[in-house]
């Protein structure tokens, strides 16, 4: 699959999602959880139809469920409540470790 796969060059996420250009089929946010919605609303239109936001360790340890409020954990439930609120994106979690949400955008 390497012939079918363009990986983007490492740096700071936020920096690669506001640079890259064409459309992608695959964005794996996993960095500093405050910047989440942020970093949701930079990838989302660089997101083909059709392609998968993964976000890593939405469930925090369980602190969104809680209801902290701390910075990580308010940046988690922002992205949360945009990424399974919003028209046109499908969202699901997987209780996997620290939790993995899953978007489809149609």
């Amino acid at each position: 699959m390497l012939d079918k796969c363009r990986v983007l060059q490492p740096g700071d996420g936020l920096d690669v999602l506001a640079r890259a250009e064409e459309p992608q089929d695959l964005i794996f946010l996993d960095g500093k959880k405050e910047e989440y919605p942020r970093a949701l609303s930079l990838a989302l239109p660089k997101l083909r139809s059709g392609g998968l936001l993964v976000a890593n360790s939405v469930l925090w340890g369980g602190a969104v469920a809680r209801g902290e409020t701390d910075p990580a954990t308010a940046g988690l439930r922002e992205y949360t409540r945009v990424a399974f609120g919003s028209e046109g994106l499908v969202s699901t979690l997987l209780p996997l470790r620290d939790g993995v949400a899953l978007t489809w955008k149609r």
